[in-house]
């Protein structure tokens, strides 16, 4: 058993204030400035040294237990904690094939066919949740510890499809996996995409992926699906490096569909957006550097891809073609 990760106190900070724009917004005090706060939780964010990151073992590990349940086609009547505690740490592996061919099709199997008792769902996403995974090494400089952040979000996703589909089976606590989403959303800054040796990197599709199905269901209230849904528009805004694999068409159509599941969803999409005042512009000449032409670019992308969204409501469109410049 690997040795646990103690959380950062700069992330529990960053998470205390999450929680009281949380608590603000539930009782309807925060919601013309909630970007604005959001945003300066952000840009007060300080970065850490990279460190060592901690790797699982040696897939033969792995390997040699999925042999038996590979032959039976993953058929299993039963997974017991000592199951979990063994497949759980692979999804850290900077090793594409054992990450996304092995762990996490093993334990997405398990979700998916329902053996995971109450107590083991809790288990799993309180761990998926917490520093060893979706907080490893998140305040650091580009590093391998972004790989299990992307897995661990990908399989929470699952998880909520899951809830989604059997509602009240998963028995989550919602302030805690809101809080922690949130805070997630707020920190993450990793955006590069193919790594030589390691594969794809997924941090923001696996992000899109989380929110739409957080969005999907009618687990959340509408003021956390609101919440959330700002929260990922002020990190994007503050995005330095470019997001250019897909990430933002994936975002767009999170955003389309819930914009059209209530009104309240278009406004405050609508909302945001009006809040992204240069989206769609050029950086001045005296404001030209690498990181403002990423901030340009990733705002461009964003509105062209609502734009290609069909069911995108009118007056968005109306909006966003308005200000983009052509």
């Amino acid at each position: 058993m690997t040795k646990k990760i103690e959380m950062d106190a700069q992330i529990i900070a960053v998470r205390d204030q999450l929680q009281k724009l949380r608590d603000e917004l539930h009782d309807g005090n925060v919601y013309q400035t909630l970007g604005q706060r959001v945003s300066h939780i952000i840009l007060n964010t300080r970065r850490r040294q990279r460190t060592t990151v901690t790797l699982p073992p040696d897939v033969a590990q792995l390997e040699e237990w999925l042999a038996p349940l590979i032959a039976k086609d993953y058929h299993v009547t039963h997974v017991s904690q000592a199951d979990l505690d063994l497949v759980l740490p692979y999804l850290r592996s900077t090793d594409y094939r054992t990450r996304y061919g092995l762990a996490l099709p093993t334990l997405i199997r398990f979700v998916d066919s329902g053996v995971l008792s109450a107590d083991q769902f809790r288990w799993l996403a309180l761990q998926l949740l917490g520093p060893d995974y979706l907080f490893n090494h998140i305040l650091e400089p580009v590093n391998r510890g972004a790989f299990g952040r992307a897995a661990a979000t990908r399989l929470l996703a699952v998880v909520m499809e899951y809830e989604n589909n059997h509602p009240g089976t998963v028995h989550l606590n919602v302030d805690h996996f809101v809080i922690q989403i949130a805070t997630y959303i707020c920190l993450e800054t990793d955006t590069r995409g193919f790594v030589t040796h390691s594969g794809q990197l997924t941090t923001f599709s696996e992000m899109a992926f989380l929110m739409d199905r957080l969005g999907a269901g009618d687990w959340l209230p509408r003021a956390d699906k609101i919440f959330l849904m700002v929260i990922l528009f002020e990190r994007l805004k503050q995005l330095k490096t470019p997001l250019y694999n897909g990430e933002l068409t994936q975002i767009s159509s999170y955003l389309t569909t819930l914009a059209n599941r209530n009104v309240l969803y278009e406004s405050a999409l609508l909302d945001a957006l009006n809040q992204w005042p240069d989206l769609g512009g050029f950086p001045s000449l005296e404001d030209s550097n690498t990181s403002r032409w990423n901030l340009m670019f990733n705002g461009r992308r964003l509105a062209g891809d609502l734009c290609f969204q069909l069911d995108l409501p009118k007056r968005i469109q109306d909006n966003l073609m308005r200000r983009m410049v052509l």
